[in-house]
């Protein structure tokens, strides 16, 4: 199995989740078909979860879909050796605009009206009786 968009294929996955999409006419025959071929290329103690969906829209295309995870840390499956000699670019230190300290967005601005007397959760029970809420949740 492979695909010109991936830069890796499938062989050694210890995980692998498989979704074989079809029409009506999609017999477990080519499901069985697509789950072997992809047992043929993952790891032999892989875990393999499939499943299929009946889709009439799809006619007699059959759509497989293939995610795997859980690849070794082989030498050729590692990406290529950064150099050394690259210089990364420069960073400045970041600047704060403006003379207020950082935690001033957390402080009051003093154009708010807060009374200390008013709550800032409603803490009247009536207010929730007309909500239907199911017995294990109270």
């Amino acid at each position: 199995m492979a695909s010109p968009l991936l830069e890796l294929s499938i062989e050694g996955a210890q995980g692998v989740l498989l979704s074989v999409q079809g029409g009506s006419t999609l017999g477990l025959y080519e499901i069985h078909d697509a789950a072997k071929l992809v047992a043929e290329a993952v790891h032999p103690d892989a875990n393999i979860l499939f499943g299929a969906v009946i889709d009439d829209s799809l006619g007699d295309e059959v759509r497989v879909t293939v995610i795997a995870a859980g690849f070794a840390d082989s030498p050729e499956r590692r990406g290529a050796p950064v150099s050394s000699g690259s210089s990364a670019p420069e960073v400045k230190d970041p600047t704060v605009a403006g003379d207020k300290p950082e935690e001033s967005w957390l402080l009051p601005s003093g154009n708010e009206q807060v009374s200390p007397e008013a709550p800032l959760f409603a803490t009247d029970a009536d207010e929730y009786a007309e909500l239907d809420v199911p017995d294990f949740l109270r």
